[in-house]
């Protein structure tokens, strides 16, 4: 009989400030990361691909929910909880509260709002403005929605195992485009 010996691992990069917090998401915009946490910090570390050394350190001190999802558009981190999302510059560390979510697990934000989405659900897909508030409904899924990206002006999702579906924000359609 033959025995399989993994390889040993490789340290790629190291970490310092880390706390004992559980990271659930991470976003990279230019050479910053930022990370929320299940306990509802938001850390915020460079990415400087010399350095075997990294520093991660909170731009927050148990401000916040749960962390659901980061997102980045332009210079700004977008961070859903499960109540609010906020913006943050990446520049000078301010975080700003810029809209409700009402049980929303993901966001894709743009230059007026954000969009508001929850995979693994057929809960229908809105945008949120940002500076009216006003919330429209895009789309609601056939299926259990997958994924979602946005593609200039288009949502793509994929439902379910087997469809692939877009939105057209110009003309404020929802057509499948794909079943198998």
């Amino acid at each position: 009989s033959k025995i399989n010996n993994p390889p040993a691992c490789n340290i790629v990069k190291k970490f310092s400030g880390v706390s004992n917090d559980s990271y659930l998401v991470a976003a990279k915009s230019y050479s910053e990361i930022a990370i929320g946490s299940s306990q509802g910090n938001i850390y915020k570390m460079n990415s400087i691909p010399e350095s075997e050394m990294l520093s991660m350190y909170p731009i927050s001190s148990k401000e916040y929910e749960h962390i659901y999802d980061i997102a980045t558009f332009g210079n700004m981190f977008y961070f859903n909880t499960k109540n609010a999302v906020y913006k943050s510059n990446y520049e000078n560390d301010t975080i700003q509260q810029i809209g409700e979510n009402t049980g929303y697990t993901n966001i894709i934000p743009n230059s007026d709002g954000v969009i508001l989405w929850s995979k693994g659900t057929k809960k229908s897909v809105i945008f949120e403005n940002t500076s009216t508030k006003a919330k429209t409904t895009l789309f609601t899924p056939e299926n259990i929605l997958q994924n979602l990206r946005r593609f200039g002006n288009k949502l793509v999702a994929i439902c379910g195992n087997s469809s692939v579906s877009i939105f057209d924000f110009a003309s404020k359609k929802y057509t499948t485009v794909y079943t198998g």
